[in-house]
């Protein structure tokens, strides 16, 4: 499966260690679309992802001063899906986007196009 998503990040950047050269990335993802109400209004829905990218420790220094919250991303990757048990004893299902291709949006423009973003 493959998904591609823009938006902002919407959360602060959460890096863990997870072997001896390698790195996990995890943050947020708002992307938001328009849509007619019932009265024929526009609105504005947004929708909230999971991102998580596998890195080696060569990258950390970009993630952990260039990736911050606010800033548009584009994310191309797969959706996995997964479950875990909450504080309270319930079950929860979640479904995330293990990211490939990530890239940052340069700086404000208008119009966005391949070239507006810098690609890691």
């Amino acid at each position: 499966n493959r998904v591609t998503l823009v938006g902002n990040i919407a959360s602060d950047v959460r890096i863990h260690e997870y072997s001896e050269d390698g790195i996990i990335v995890n943050f947020t993802l708002a992307t938001n679309k328009m849509r007619k109400n019932r009265e024929g209004e526009l609105v504005q829905e947004t929708d909230w992802h999971r991102i998580k990218a596998f890195k080696t420790k060569r990258a950390l220094p970009y993630y952990e001063t260039k990736v911050r919250k606010g800033a548009t991303a584009l994310i191309e990757g797969s959706i996995r899906y997964g479950s875990y048990t909450d504080k309270e004893g319930n079950e929860r299902n979640v479904a995330e986007i293990v990211a490939s291709e990530y890239a940052m949006r340069r700086a404000k423009i208008r119009k966005l196009t391949p070239s507006s973003f810098i690609y890691l």
